[in-house]
Parts: C-alpha cells; structure tokens; sequence
C-alpha cells in the first residue's frame, strides 16, 4: 500500500482538534487482520501553517501541546508512522516534556538535547500502542518484534 499523508491544518494544532484525523482512524473503526496489516508502517503526519522557517515544530508551544494530546488520544504511532521520514522523530520531539534546543545563526546549526529517561517512557508508551494494533492486525510475535527492532532503530539514528 502507498504511503498515507495526513496533513493537521495550523487551527487544528491551535485549538487541539484531531477530530478530522479520529473520524477516518480511530480503532473501532479501522480493520483487522491483514486489511490493517497493510497500514503498518505507511502513515506520515504533517503540519501546515508553521513553515517561516524560525523554528523547528518541536519549539512551538502549540504543536507541543498537540501532539502530546494527540499521543494520548491516538497511541499506535509506532504501528502506523513511516520510518523513511524524520516525521515521528519530530512529533516525538514534541512530546518529550524536557527539551533543550540550542542554535547559532552561523553557521546554521541545530541541537536538541533531552532527557533519556523521557525518551525511553515515551518509547514504552508507543509500544503499548504498537502492542495493541499488532494484535489487531492479527501479527506474530515474530512480525512485532521486527516492527518493534526497527523502531529502536529508527531511535538510534540522528
């Protein structure tokens, strides 16, 4: 199946609506066995109206906010996130309350530094999610412990 752009309007992030999203996605609605197999691993998530260029999605407040909540309403990103994209790190960025972003103008350069423990919560977190669709999907524990290998290392990477 073909990768699955979902685009949040900027209102959407400032008034915390996912709704949109929710209607087509929520568990109850998706479906199971291979037909949501083919889902696994083909989503990305994008965000319109912040694109000035000044900050990264994970420094403005709003997204943070919404992507935290977004989290908690829709936890399976590990199960339906691309991992050919940075999209996840960024939303997961997002998500991680202790976040250190360091930049100078020149050369243009970006750190972000965060807390391991935060990180690693929040891995344990998505994997519950995982968990929960992989069963769904009706996969082996062979096929979620490879989704949830390369998840780790989608992590280890810059």
């Amino acid at each position: 199946m073909s990768q699955i752009e979902f685009r949040f309007a900027r209102n959407e992030v400032e008034t915390m609506s996912f709704s949109r999203f929710k209607d087509s996605w929520s568990p109850n609605l998706l479906p199971t066995g291979s037909a949501l197999q083919e889902h696994l691993g083909n989503m990305v998530f994008r965000v319109e109206g912040y694109d000035d260029g000044l900050q990264q999605l994970f420094e403005i407040p709003d997204a943070r906010r919404f992507f935290c909540a977004f989290h908690a309403s829709w936890p399976y990103w590990f199960f339906a996130c691309s991992l050919a994209t940075p999209d996840l790190h960024i939303m997961t960025l997002c998500c991680l309350p202790r976040l250190l972003v360091l930049r100078r103008k020149s050369p243009p350069f970006c750190q972000v530094q965060f807390h391991p423990e935060d990180l690693h919560n929040f891995v344990l977190e998505g994997f519950r999610g995982m968990n929960l669709m992989c069963a769904r999907a009706g996969m082996s524990r062979a096929e979620n412990l490879e989704r949830s290998t390369q998840i780790i290392a989608y992590y280890q990477t810059d």
